[in-house]
């Protein structure tokens, strides 16, 4: 489902793409050695969903903070196009699609901020 390539602190994963809403396009499994995350997509839109305990996954998706957006708005739903950003310690993270359109090419970089 995913290729990762790691390069010290920094983990780097790529996935092909969904097939419908609510489909799995990613997972990060374990994510507690990274705490800040830099996602987005080519074509398709996605929502990002945690778990504290690597099993139980929260219900709703966090919000994800916009990076082309001057102002920096948090949204639940992430579009093609678009980097977006999300700090936090989580033990799983789960990246689904959201809506119709095929997610494809999606990108994520999990990295340490602690060690550099």
């Amino acid at each position: 489902m995913a290729a990762d390539e790691t390069e010290g602190h920094v983990k780097e994963y790529t996935s092909g793409e969904g097939t419908g809403d609510g489909t799995e396009v990613l997972q990060v499994f374990p994510a507690s050695g990274f705490d800040t995350f830099t996602i987005g997509s080519v074509t398709g839109s996605f929502r990002v969903f945690v778990s504290m305990d690597g099993v139980n996954m929260l219900p709703d998706p966090i919000g994800i903070v916009d990076l082309t957006d001057l102002v920096s708005a948090k949204v639940s739903v992430g579009v093609a196009g678009k980097a977006y950003g999300f700090a936090g310690a989580f033990k799983k993270i789960e990246i689904k699609q959201s809506g119709a359109t095929d997610v494809e090419n999606l990108g994520m970089i999990c990295r340490n901020s602690n060690k550099y």
